[in-house]
């Protein structure tokens, strides 16, 4: 956005000549002009002012600092440019304090060259601190925006370790009550584990079809009854379940007699497979650690031969599994991946707003504590540390002629103190 510069002089001429040399210096800057203090007002009520050239005799009683207090109401980083033939009137401290950047003598120095002169040295500091407050600004409205959002993403039931259950997969666990005859059963849903742990299971035993064992890690995992309801039960390793040890051999297994599962594969039976006669388990690898197991509990596909329509039907429900449970997955990680970059949005936007409006680091704790460490400093150190912030708050509200002002009050009182309290020198 283009700086905005305000010219207020109650001499027409003055005024129109001023604007004619900025507009023909072709300086990219909105040019808006005020013949009087009301008038700047009106103006500054309702656009945000940069830079402002003041006339000092604005007439009916007013100047130009008076005019300026008024402006920085409405655009509280303005500074300005005082015309005028009355410097002297006007200390440098409160000049200073109001945001007065620079002087243009109307008697002497009321030339082309060095009103531009002077308003490119004044732009040349506003623009980047201007740009540094905008981003700030963007910055912050980003976010708040994140933080409103963020809880409400955290706290969603379908995030963190939890697996969506989307109508896709409500409507695969009404296919298996359908397929297989039964209400009573769970989709056991393995998450990838962080680091794998080599763990092996027992062969085939009985009715459970042969396969080659595999790798088992541990991992999170969460329990869906077939209504697509999770069940807060599960509270054993999931290398100890019996949906580890189907995984394990990679096969449908089928047992006709589910006590028997304990001593066969060394597992623990869950409460939501306590109680059962028969057990159908289904493994579904998805991929990238990424499992789940059906376990159809009492079903007549556990207590009878199988023949060929059965074995079809398997390996079409396993099929619609894979797909469906693949879409569930990356639908997870989505969420997982949304809910990780509003973080670090939040955490980039908190390093960035350590920053003040000119781009100058605050006086962090880190640095009081090395401030203040003992031995470093005077016993006054925390009173230096205080005068630092001081200095740094006050270059923040006024820029960097406060540095030099008070480089000038501390030259000044190093003679007074000099002359004062240090003892005449022998003749």
């Amino acid at each position: 956005m283009a700086e905005t510069i305000l010219i207020v002089d109650d001499e027409e001429s003055v005024r129109r000549t001023l604007y004619e040399w900025l507009r023909d210096a072709d300086s990219e800057c909105e040019l808006l002009q005020a013949h009087d203090a009301e008038s700047a007002l009106r103006i500054a009520s309702t656009r945000s002012i940069d830079l402002a050239i003041l006339d000092w005799n604005l007439g009916a009683g007013q100047n130009g600092l008076q005019l300026l207090e008024d402006l920085r109401v409405f655009s509280p980083e303005v500074v300005a440019i005082l015309v005028t033939g009355y410097a002297h009137q006007a200390t440098p401290l409160d000049a200073l304090r109001m945001g007065v950047r620079d002087y243009l003598d109307k008697s002497r120095d009321l030339r082309r060259e060095t009103l531009l002169a002077i308003v490119r040295r004044q732009l040349a500091q506003i623009r980047p601190a201007k740009r540094q407050r905008e981003h700030l600004a963007r910055v912050q409205q980003f976010r708040q925006a994140i933080e409103v959002v963020l809880p409400l993403v955290q706290t969603t039931a379908q995030l963190a370790t939890l697996v969506p259950v989307s109508e896709a997969l409500r409507a695969l666990l009404r296919l298996a009550q359908a397929v297989f005859q039964t209400d009573q059963g769970v989709l056991i849903i393995r998450l990838p584990a962080p680091a794998p742990t080599p763990a092996s299971r027992p062969g085939s035993n009985n009715a459970c079809e042969s396969g080659q064992s595999a790798t088992v890690l541990p991992a999170a995992y969460t329990v869906l009854n077939l209504a697509g309801q999770p069940i807060h039960s599960a509270s054993t390793d999931f290398a100890d379940t019996l949906a580890a040890a189907t995984l394990a051999m990679q096969e449908v297994c089928v047992l006709s007699d589910l006590r028997d599962a304990q001593t066969r594969f060394a597992v623990r039976l869950q409460s939501y497979e306590q109680g059962h006669r028969s057990l159908v388990a289904i493994p579904v690898l998805v991929e990238n650690g990424q499992a789940a197991v059906f376990e159809l509990l009492d079903t007549p596909w556990g207590e009878s031969p199988w023949s060929d329509w059965h074995r079809a039907v398997m390996q079409s429900f396993r099929e619609m599994a894979h797909f469906t449970l693949r879409q569930v997955f990356a639908e997870r990680q989505l969420h997982a991946a949304l809910c990780r970059a509003l973080e670090l949005a939040v955490q980039s936007t908190r390093d960035v707003t350590g920053f003040n409006s000119e781009g100058v680091p605050a006086v962090t704790p880190d640095w009081k504590a090395l401030l203040t460490q003992p031995g470093l400093l005077p016993r006054e150190s925390e009173a230096l540390v205080t005068l630092a912030e001081r200095l740094q708050a006050l270059h923040r509200k006024y820029g960097a002629p406060v540095l030099r002002f008070c480089q000038e009050l501390l030259h000044q009182l190093e003679q007074f103190l000099g002359q004062m309290l240090e003892p005449p020198a022998e003749p």
